[in-house]
């Protein structure tokens, strides 16, 4: 071994004593202040480069090319020291061997931020520290949330990255809207909903799905029956309303009970968990009563791997749905064990919809966080366009916050290289097998579609509904039952 090179013991004790060193916080040191309803965007000034332009000349330069963008306290290779205040300026030094970036390259370069940010993971999973400090450095001088995508992405990326190194797991997250202001967290789930089809895809297609499930009763009919909802989801009541309408209109009438149970999230996982006095079921029940809807809500708190039947309220006799919506890549470990939970209540139908990103296959952490970083990335290109021209700043930024966390801290799974998509493993696993969505519920989600951007399409294939943004994939809906049950 030469004298330059360090061994993978001495390289992880170094690692280990520079984490110690820098104190990472994620309040106080490197992440933005935690959202309340005292915050506004005056009230935070972002580490950002001057001249946008030039995070493309950065971002450009080879790995090897550490000392582009010092760190603080990090020298020259002749001695002197960097000054901690330096920023990026047009003088910094373009690639080598390139007077400019080709035409090409600067459509490479248009994703800066995935790059800086995978080199960056890649360096916390070699525990490079030298590696680790450089593209901190640099992505802390790029990122703003009030920026464009790629700012908005070193920003969020960022705080991942960051929560990694601190040891987060993303069960320990807590939302930053559980501390929101009660009124502007709904105002803000509201104005998101009405303009990004992101979550409201899985919510139209789940709802026409219910109401033909409940409307088809052979055993006797829907009116005699108690109709249980178990909502393991993200809306904290947005999706209901809309059910509850269409019940109301049903020529036979609604049920005779509908009977909502809400599994909140006791962790404070992204969009799962609100703020403690945000008295949605009032306002459910006070639409139900105007509509003519019976309607019974119940809010159970509690890990949702430890629930049990009789915490649900589950009845005989009672008609039991269940809608898992966006939480099923927060589970972790325990997503056999929910699943197989789930199955054992024997519902009639079951609405899983997710973010449509599968990383099983990827080998390591760095490759994962790629994929992650990618899907998010699609996230903020389609709220750039659709909440371009309008004044809802402050909501955007909010439900970007969460997006962020939601997405760029769920558990690795690890290497999986079992055939299928993440989720149909899961579900075939447990007992449950996929039922088609049917033409009159693609043809709610199309009609929901041609009020959005036309960057937004659907897909389906194997019965399964994927929304995708220009072109890619970003969540997906399907739809489960026992295999017991008859077709």
């Amino acid at each position: 071994m030469s004298s330059k090179e360090v061994s993978p013991e001495a390289r992880s004790d170094l690692f280990s004593e520079w984490l110690d060193a820098i104190e990472f916080d994620p309040v106080d040191d490197l992440l933005w202040p935690p959202f309340s309803n005292s915050y506004s965007p005056e009230s935070w000034t972002p580490l950002c480069c001057d001249q946008p332009v030039q995070a493309v000349a950065v971002a450009g330069f080879s790995d090897e090319d550490e000392d582009i963008v010092p760190p603080a306290k990090q020298s020259r290779k002749d001695g002197s020291a960097y000054s901690t205040s330096a920023r990026l300026s047009s003088n910094a030094p373009r690639r080598k061997g390139s007077a400019q970036l080709s035409s090409s390259s600067a459509r490479k370069e248009s994703r800066w931020a995935e790059r800086l940010l995978n080199l960056c993971a890649t360096a916390i999973e070699e525990r490079n520290v030298a590696r680790v400090q450089h593209q901190f450095y640099v992505l802390r001088e790029l990122s703003s949330e009030t920026r464009d995508v790629n700012h908005r992405l070193a920003a969020h990326g960022l705080q991942a990255l960051t929560r990694k190194l601190a040891g987060a797991s993303s069960a320990s997250l807590r939302s930053p809207f559980a501390g929101a202001d009660p009124r502007f967290f709904h105002h803000a789930l509201v104005i998101f909903h009405e303009l990004s089809p992101w979550f409201t895809i899985a919510y139209t297609l789940a709802n026409v799905t219910l109401l033909e499930t409940f409307r088809s009763a052979t055993v006797s009919d829907a009116a005699d029956r108690t109709v249980h909802l178990i909502d393991i989801g993200i809306s904290h009541g947005i999706q209901w309303p809309t059910l509850l309408e269409a019940f109301a209109c049903e020529p036979r009438g609604p049920p005779s009970l509908v009977r909502l149970t809400v599994v909140a999230d006791v962790a404070g996982a992204p969009f799962a968990a609100g703020p403690t006095d945000n008295d949605f079921p009032t306002r459910l029940k006070r639409f139900a009563k105007s509509v003519n809807v019976s309607l019974e809500v119940n809010i159970v708190q509690g890990e949702l791997g430890k629930l049990t039947a009789g915490d649900l309220g589950v009845r005989e006799e009672e008609r039991v749905a269940i809608c898992f919506q966006f939480r099923l890549h927060q589970l972790g470990k325990e997503r056999k064990r929910i699943l197989g939970f789930l199955r054992n209540l024997s519902p009639e139908i079951v609405v899983l919809s997710d973010n449509d990103v599968d990383y099983r296959s990827s080998v390591g952490m760095a490759a994962r966080f790629g994929r992650k970083a990618e899907l998010f990335r699609q996230f903020l290109d389609s709220t750039s366009v659709e909440f371009k021209g309008k004044k809802y700043c402050e909501e955007r930024l909010a439900v970007e916050r969460q997006a962020g966390m939601a997405v760029l801290s769920c558990e690795d799974q690890g290497n999986d290289q079992r055939e299928g998509r993440w989720w149909e493993v899961g579900m075939e696993e447990v007992g449950f097998v996929r039922v088609a969505l049917n033409e009159r519920v693609l043809e709610a989600g199309r009609a929901l579609l041609k009020k959005h951007d036309g960057n937004w399409g659907m897909k389906v294939e194997e019965g399964c509904a994927s929304l995708s943004w220009k072109g890619q994939p970003v969540t997906f809906c399907s739809l489960w039952k026992p295999a017991t049950l008859n077709t």
